[in-house]
């Protein structure tokens, strides 16, 4: 009798548990692609990593049940064009798009299309706005010019938020008025800096008037890190309560600083392990104490998938410390001689990571070639264009004059991948024995590049 029980409840256990699978929510996509140049559509997930794959039928069509968190993902049709779509467990969304018109043509209906139509014309918007919202454009502007443009621009991102807003659930109410949000203050929390750094007046200062966008942040509302921006702010203004507290002429890091100082300020636990692996993912290798700094963020963070970023992360860091011998490159200077970094063993060598594109790059040239004139034949500088044209770098070189080791990559090379090289400008100094003196050395502008020069001659 007893063994017959036991039996009864393992079944009913068992067929409890598959009621309960087959209830949960899961996301249902289908839709229909006109003039498709691929046989399936993939949903990246906001690291540009491919978490599902759905096939086309014969007729172009595509459905499939898929398992997701809630979140914004990307769906890229026809080899490169994507949409970003906000998905949720629940939606049933239905897609159609004429690949030879995306943007034109992209629209949703079904449980979910309010939150992706919404979508779509913001994204519109965007590409309106963009060129008021450049750093390059605002920074030029008076405080007073500034604080108007800002008005302007959330009014019209506010109004079409309103516009929508009666047809969205709860969840995409709250991360979307939140990313808002935080967006503006961001916005607003910029200008400062990007005043000071493109007009080269370092003492400029936002006047008493202005809006003061670190007061009274929300330290303590994990569900804010569902929104993207948020997370964004609060690293704001944790670089600039670090910045209050680092003094780098005191042997100080500037990561064990910020890590010491969020610890310090935020409670919330799930808030702390995202700022903490967030800065330390993007930012280990200019670490200069590093096993100090590696450890600090794995005693804030108990997330495995985290954990596992991390080691791999300070692996990949402990390859290019301080006195490691850096990989080698064969790459093309501007007379189509083949040149190798080991050529230069004897001397040390200031490296230049840079793109034509890059205005911050660009901004740097100026200071380079004060470098170059003063160290003369002592250092050796060498510039590698990246992620650019052969044609523009060539007319670049030309018109600007640049001097030094000019060299271009026409694609990714293992030397970029070994120092991390994902933001440009970047600068590398190599000493005289040619070991790595520095694998995110200061820039051109800093004032303390010259002395860090002079140390390895």
């Amino acid at each position: 009798m007893k063994t017959k029980i036991t039996l009864l409840l393992a079944i009913i256990t068992l067929f409890s548990a598959c009621q309960k699978q087959e209830t949960t929510p899961k996301v249902i996509l289908s839709g229909q692609i006109e003039n498709p140049n691929s046989d399936s559509v993939l949903v990246w997930n906001s690291k540009n990593k491919t978490v599902y794959t759905i096939s086309l039928d014969k007729n172009n069509s595509f459905a499939d049940t898929i398992d997701l968190k809630t979140g914004y993902y990307r769906l890229l049709y026809d080899g490169n064009k994507f949409a970003s779509v906000f998905l949720q467990p629940g939606f049933n969304l239905n897609i159609l798009v004429d690949a030879k018109k995306f943007g034109e043509t992209i629209k949703y209906t079904g449980k979910g299309s309010a939150e992706n139509n919404y979508e779509t014309q913001k994204s519109i918007l965007r590409d309106k706005l963009w060129s008021k919202e450049y750093y390059g454009y605002y920074s030029k502007l008076s405080e007073d010019k500034f604080l108007k443009l800002t008005d302007s621009l959330y009014t019209l991102k506010y109004s079409l938020f309103d516009e929508y807003k009666k047809d969205f659930g709860d969840e995409f109410n709250f991360i979307e008025s939140n990313d808002l949000k935080y967006k503006k203050l961001s916005f607003l929390g910029s200008f400062e800096f990007m005043k000071r750094y493109f007009t080269k007046n370092k003492d400029f200062k936002v006047t008493e008037g202005f809006p003061k966008v670190y007061e009274n942040i929300d330290l303590s509302d994990d569900n804010l890190l569902k929104t993207s921006s948020y997370v964004y702010f609060i690293q704001d203004y944790m670089n600039a309560q670090t910045n209050n507290n680092y003094k780098k002429d005191l042997g100080d890091d500037f990561l064990l600083i910020y890590l010491n100082t969020m610890d310090s300020l935020v409670t919330n636990d799930k808030i702390k392990e995202q700022l903490a692996f967030n800065i330390t993912e993007g930012r280990l290798k200019d670490a200069t104490k590093l096993e100090d700094v590696y450890n600090k963020t794995k005693s804030m963070i108990s997330d495995k998938e985290y954990l596992a970023v991390l080691d791999e992360k300070y692996k990949a860091v402990k390859k290019i410390e301080k006195g490691t011998i850096p990989t080698d490159f064969e790459l093309k200077d501007i007379d189509g001689n083949t040149v190798k970094l080991s050529d230069f063993v004897g001397k040390p060598v200031y490296i230049d990571i840079w793109a034509t594109w890059c205005k911050p790059c660009l901004m740097e040239i100026p200071g380079l070639k004060e470098l170059e004139k003063e160290f003369g034949e002592e250092i050796v500088f060498i510039s590698i264009c990246k992620s650019d044209t052969e044609e523009r770098w060539r007319t670049m070189v030309e018109n600007k004059q640049l001097g030094g080791v000019q060299l271009f990559a026409d694609s990714q090379i293992d030397f970029f991948s070994d120092f991390m090289v994902q933001g440009i400008p970047r600068f590398i100094m190599i000493d005289k024995e040619g070991k790595i003196h520095s694998a995110s050395a200061p820039r051109p502008s800093f004032p303390n590049t010259k002395e860090e020069l002079k140390s390895l001659i």
